[in-house]
């Protein structure tokens, strides 16, 4: 982690994170599905470059992507934060809000990918995970 750029003074509470997180995958049915090996056109840390409606280039990294049997195109992005105080319905609503955006950039250049080598995608869903309460938080697609 400390190669990662995590401050020595935090380490601590960044083990302490990922041990919660990696415990919570390890027994989430959720996560058997999200890292099954039955989806297709899997992709972990994705590399992907798009032009914007801007014309803007946008070099983006996508946490995981795959397509399902049911034809649709996942596109999850991982997430540590922890809820503390706040009541959880409040805090994945901060979550999505904070996110939207992301993922939105992240659904135009994966659809864009898809119109190109994977014709036969009928839908594509944004999702985020949050491994520390063990939900995946499904994010609306943007209007096109």
């Amino acid at each position: 982690l400390q190669e990662l750029g995590v401050c020595k003074n935090i380490l601590d509470d960044a083990v302490a994170i990922v041990v919660d997180a990696v415990k919570t995958i390890a027994t989430s049915s959720t996560a058997d599905w999200l890292f099954s090996l039955k989806h297709r056109a899997i992709k972990n840390e994705w590399p992907l470059s798009h032009r914007s409606s801007t014309g803007e280039v946008k070099h983006l990294i996508i946490d995981r992507s795959f397509i399902d049997a049911d034809k649709t195109r996942w596109i999850i992005d991982y997430k540590t934060a922890q809820h503390g105080e706040i009541a959880n319905e409040e805090w994945l609503a901060m979550q999505a809000g904070r996110y939207t955006e992301q993922l939105h950039n992240y659904y135009h250049a994966v659809n864009s990918f898809d119109r190109q080598f994977n014709t036969d995608v009928v839908s594509t869903q944004c999702a985020l995970y949050l491994p520390l309460v063990d939900q995946l938080l499904l994010i609306d697609s943007p209007l096109l």
